[in-house]
C-alpha cells in the first residue's frame, strides 16, 4: 500500500512509486539500462544547457478524457515545490530559477511567489525551463514520477482526486 495519497510530488517510497509508474506518463520514461528516453516529450532542446525548451505530444489524455497540456506539468511543478504544499519530493524542483521563492530554506518561511519564475508556457504543447544555473543531464531527471504531469480536477476538487486519482499513463 502507498504511504502517502497519490501525489507525485508526495510519493516518495517503493509501493506508491509502482502505483504511479502504473498510471501516470512522465516527459521521460526509463528503458531496462536505466536509459532516459522521450515519452510524453515529443522533443527538450536547449542551446545552453540552462534554458530547455519542452514540446508535449498531442492528443495525450488523462483517464478523465481531459487533454495532457503544457500547464499539465507547469501547475503540478508549481504544486510540487510550493512549500506550503508540503510536498516530500519538493527537492525535485531546486533547479529551476524561482525555487528560493516558493520553497525557502526555513521551511517555516513564508514563500515570497507562488510559481517558479522559471516555468512559463508558451502554448498548449510547449513550455520553456530555466535553470539556475547549467546543467546538461537535467533532462534525463524527467523520468521521476515527481515531474508528472497533473489534470485540471486536482487543483480543482483535490478531495476527489485524492479518493480517485486521474492519471495519465
Amino acid at each position: 500500500d502507498p504511504q502517502n495519497p497519490l501525489e507525485p510530488a508526495n510519493t516518495n517510497e517503493v509501493q506508491g512509486g509502482k502505483v504511479l509508474d502504473m498510471i501516470f506518463m512522465n516527459l521521460k520514461e526509463y528503458d531496462a539500462t536505466g536509459k532516459a528516453q522521450l515519452e510524453a516529450a515529443d522533443s527538450i532542446t536547449t542551446t545552453d544547457q540552462q534554458n530547455f525548451t519542452i514540446k508535449i505530444k498531442p492528443d495525450l489524455k488523462f483517464s478523465d478524457g481531459t487533454p495532457v497540456t503544457s500547464n499539465s506539468f507547469v501547475d503540478a511543478w508549481n504544486y510540487g515545490a510550493l512549500v506550503t504544499n508540503k510536498q516530500l519530493n519538493s527537492y525535485f524542483f531546486a533547479d529551476i530559477d524561482g525555487y528560493k521563492a516558493v520553497h525557502p530554506d526555513d521551511e517555516n518561511a513564508a514563500p515570497t511567489a507562488k510559481t517558479m519564475s522559471g516555468l512559463k508556457v508558451v502554448d498548449d504543447h510547449t513550455f520553456t525551463v530555466k535553470l539556475s544555473q547549467k546543467f546538461s543531464t537535467w533532462p534525463d531527471r524527467l523520468g521521476y514520477k515527481a515531474f508528472a504531469p497533473l489534470p485540471k480536477e486536482f487543483f480543482d476538487n483535490h478531495d476527489a482526486y485524492l479518493k480517485k486519482p486521474i492519471g495519465a499513463g
